[in-house]
């Protein structure tokens, strides 16, 4: 269908006041009818659809920022995280909560800016709350001017509110994530200790076992090594085949020093002389010992002399054993082996240690010097120690540097003889656990088997180990000889065993912690902005408002009436170039928008002035 363009008018109204003459120029256009063909009904759904996309954009990006931010919580109680190209998880949230916040002051300041629509279209108001309105829309100071303004008569007051807050929102959003450092616990093969799961068989005959008896009478301490980059490890608890000792102090009274052989002294001869005495003890064999007495001359005139006596404070020797006293064949521990002593079975051997003292001053004469002397060496200590295998449980850890050695039980098994044919081996000694039951070493695959041969290279012989139950044969008891001496043998099965035990390494690392509460005013926020658009879209459409929102052009198309600048009041103000003269007069103008005079919808004042229409004097388009 063809439709006939109306042509343009213009119009020159003119009309005088006092002795003022205003001149208004009007170029009137094209109607926007004239070019659609779409309806009126149309139109306002495609402005509300337009509207209501951008609110809900908006809204989509704030709370689509919201969850994305939210979703680092992923991370919460976890290590912090290397991200790509070295960002941090600081600057994701602040980038999330910045577009956050951004999006929530668009919404809400579209709200306030609608509110100010409705809030002229349902009431006169002064003309001055179009900028109040417009200022509240746009940051904290406007808002808090607003809100004594409205005095919480209105929605405007909510978003006020929203806005102040919204300017904590950052420093709120910035206290979500912390980093304390806290300790990490994983495993490792830098966390390292050695345990023996066999004591070496025939090993007296190695240099390092003398090397290893050697360390341990010189060294202040033999503990199990361990490795631990990082100063802080630990282990679960191990057991380790080593040598353990059970010492046990005796009654000094039970011990006999007997007899002195002082009669073989003869106290003219001028070298060294040895009297030799016996030590007796209750449970295991005597020692026969003998000390040394040598005659020097104390001064020449008269002539003197001194006798000097080398007395050992401590004596040490082998009370019992599980070798035979004939051949050095291991004896049958159920049969005439060394019984039950200090709650160990059959032990491998034991140790006597004294004491012996010598008092300082005593009274003697010639005659009775050696007799004397004797009779004042006292014994005022024993011990015996019983050293045999067992399976030593540690408990190890390192703190700071500091390394933790416990041992948490000792349990010393149980010695039994075994013969087989497979293993090519005749009564020979073995040790197992308490708990495990006995091998079979002629069953095939039970045990495994390795070639030792001596120094001299000319004998060479197979022993077998059970390595799953610390299980292992071939013990020569002659090894041992104190508790110094067991902790180098257990050392050196140790590092000749090098079975590993991996630890936990202990780091310090920093961990990412969500701390909800700060998470608590960026939701409220969130909330009441979108309950704050809910709201402001019922309210504009039950009161008829136009979304007209923040846009400028309303004012510019739905502005003052014409002839209200043509009051007297507003003459007589001169022309108010200054936004300080505006905000003064306008305060004392009341409008509201609704149908002028002309059939618009323009912001009207208290009175208004019928136009006269006159012929324009020139023509004027804006």
């Amino acid at each position: 269908m063809t439709r006939l363009l109306k042509p343009p008018l213009f119009v020159a109204q003119q009309w005088r006041l006092s002795d003022y003459i205003y001149t208004h120029d009007v170029s009137i256009k094209w109607k926007s009818d004239d070019f659609s063909t779409a309806s009126a009904d149309s139109r306002k759904g495609r402005d509300a659809l337009s509207t209501t996309a951008k609110a809900c954009i908006g809204v989509g990006v704030t709370f689509g920022a919201f969850i994305i931010m939210t979703l680092t919580v992923i991370y919460n109680g976890k290590q912090k995280p290397q991200l790509f190209k070295g960002i941090t998880l600081n600057a994701i949230v602040s980038i999330l909560a910045t577009a956050s916040k951004s999006s929530l002051m668009f919404v809400v300041g579209e709200c306030i800016a609608q509110l100010r629509w409705v809030s002229f279209r349902e009431s006169r108001q002064s003309l001055s709350y179009i900028q109040l309105y417009d200022s509240a829309s746009r940051g904290p100071w406007g808002s808090l001017i607003i809100l004594f303004k409205d005095k919480c008569r209105s929605l405007v007051t909510i978003g006020a509110l929203i806005v102040i807050f919204t300017a904590t929102f950052d420093p709120f959003m910035q206290q979500i994530v912390d980093y304390p450092v806290r300790p990490t616990q994983k495993q490792s093969e830098a966390a390292q200790v050695v345990q023996s799961r066999y004591l070496l068989p025939s090993a007296h005959k190695s240099k390092a076992l003398t090397d290893a008896f050697n360390g341990g009478i010189w060294d202040d301490s033999i503990e199990p090594k361990v490795s631990c980059p990082t100063g802080n490890c630990t282990w679960p608890n191990f057991r380790s085949v080593e040598m353990c000792t059970k010492c046990v102090d005796f009654d000094p009274s039970n011990v006999t020093l007997s007899p002195w052989n002082a009669i073989s002294f003869n106290s003219g001869l001028g070298q060294g002389q040895n009297i030799s005495f016996n030590i007796s003890i209750l449970d295991g064999a005597p020692l026969d010992y003998s000390v040394s007495i040598t005659r020097e001359i104390f001064q020449e005139q008269p002539r003197e002399y001194t006798y000097v006596m080398s007395l050992p404070k401590y004596i040490y020797w082998v009370a019992d054993s599980l070798v035979g006293p004939s051949n050095d064949k291991p004896m049958a521990p159920a049969q005439n082996g060394l019984g039950h002593l200090f709650g160990i079975d059959d032990p491998l051997m034991v140790t006597a240690s004294v004491e012996l003292n010598l008092m300082e001053m005593f009274s003697t004469n010639t005659s009775t010097f050696i007799s004397d002397l004797m009779g004042n060496i006292k014994v005022v200590k024993v011990t015996e120690c019983a050293l045999s295998i067992c399976a030593r449980e540690y408990a190890i850890s390192v703190q700071s540097g500091d390394t933790s050695v416990k041992t948490l039980e000792e349990d010393f098994g149980r010695m039994y003889k075994v013969s087989s044919t497979k293993l090519e081996i005749d009564e020979e000694l073995c040790w197992k656990p308490s708990p495990s039951p006995m091998t079979d070493w002629n069953t095939t695959g039970q045990s495994e088997l390795y070639w030792h041969t001596d120094n001299n290279g000319m004998q060479a012989q197979w022993r077998s180990m059970d390595l799953a139950n610390f299980e292992f044969c071939g013990v020569e008891p002659s090894w041992y000889y104190d508790e110094i001496l067991a902790l180098a043998v257990s050392a050196l099965a140790r590092n000749m065993s090098n079975t590993p035990i991996y630890g936990v390494v202990t780091t310090q690392d920093s961990y990412v912690t969500v701390r909800w509460q700060w998470l608590t005013l960026p939701a409220v926020l969130l909330v009441a902005g979108v309950l704050l658009l809910i709201a402001t879209a019922l309210v504009s459409t039950r009161g008829g408002a136009r979304l007209w929102k923040s846009s400028t052009l309303p004012l510019m198309f739905h502005g003052l009436e014409r002839d209200f600048l043509a009051q007297k009041t507003i003459i007589e103000n001169g022309q108010c170039e200054y936004v300080s003269e505006m905000e003064q007069l306008a305060d004392g103008i009341n409008v509201d928008l609704g149908i002028s005079s002309e059939g618009r919808t323009m912001l009207r004042g208290a009175v208004s002035f019928p136009p006269t229409f006159v012929r324009p004097s020139r023509r004027r388009s804006f």
